[in-house]
């Protein structure tokens, strides 16, 4: 058996709130989140959570998907606390686009964007981003219903048909193999690995949300627990994770970054 620390699979699925502030031809859907260590009936951290949100886009158009959450400022290098919680407690974000056409596999892969793609001058810091640790994705999309994974870096390269099936079988599961990935700040001020950290997902364009059915979610993690937990056995690397922390604790360095569109 699997235990979310702080939230059930059902709640990572399924609970996330959305506000909504729309005009008759375009709307802004932001969903607050925390992503958390997974661990099994002994305690022990096996897998950090990957939040699923479901959205519809009302009217073909462009759609951005812009994260907060990384709270070292990458230019003086201090912390910075985004969300007002009196902690720092944060993500690497990975963001991964699908279309939901009713089932989960490979075929829905849209995009995925690891970090902001134009640090000379950053798309999505509008949100209050102070990082381009924090994912930025923008897509023509057509009408019709998809889905955004927010994940934890280290994670899967989807570039690799195999990385690829193993970041939707970790979706599907509702976490991948790698724990303590969320950062938080020692009182030194130096980022370590976390139990859990907080994001903010903004999700703008012709866009309105789509709420779950419960019987719906509960089936989906079910399924991604019997099935995909022996695909998840592969470990991601931790020397990534600690790469990419050491790189963000240095005022000025900007960090790797990546985004992509699958070409039909």
């Amino acid at each position: 058996m699997l235990v979310f620390r702080s939230l059930t699979l059902f709640a990572v699925m399924a609970a996330g709130v959305f506000r909504c502030m729309s005009s008759a031809e375009a709307a802004m859907l932001v969903h607050d989140g925390t992503l958390v260590n997974v661990v099994d009936v002994t305690g022990a951290p096996v897998g950090t959570s990957i939040d699923v949100v479901a959205f519809s886009v009302t009217t073909a158009g462009t759609v951005s998907l812009d994260v907060r959450s990384f709270e070292l400022d990458d230019v003086t290098g201090s912390p910075v606390d985004l969300n007002g919680d009196s902690e720092f407690a944060f993500i690497d974000s990975y963001l991964l686009l699908f279309h939901d056409d009713g089932g989960l596999d490979v075929s829905d892969f849209i995009a995925f964007s690891d970090d902001d793609p134009d640090p000379a001058g950053p798309l999505g810091f509008s949100d209050g981003s102070v990082s381009i640790a924090d994912s930025f994705l923008s897509e023509v999309l057509a009408a019709g219903n998809y889905l955004v994974a927010v994940a934890a870096e280290p994670f899967f390269d989807v570039t690799d048909p195999a990385g690829l099936a193993d970041a939707v079988a970790a979706m599907i599961a509702g976490f991948d193999g790698t724990p303590d990935k969320p950062i938080v700040l020692d009182p030194s001020g130096r980022p370590r690995g976390n139990d859990h950290g907080d994001y903010r997902l903004t999700i703008s364009g012709n866009v309105a949300a789509v709420v779950p059915e419960p019987a719906s979610c509960v089936l989906w993690g079910s399924f991604g627990l019997c099935i995909c937990l022996p695909r998840l056995v592969r470990r991601i690397r931790r020397p990534a994770m600690e790469e990419s922390v050491s790189s963000a604790a240095e005022p000025g360095t900007l960090m790797g970054r990546a985004s992509q569109t699958r070409t039909p």
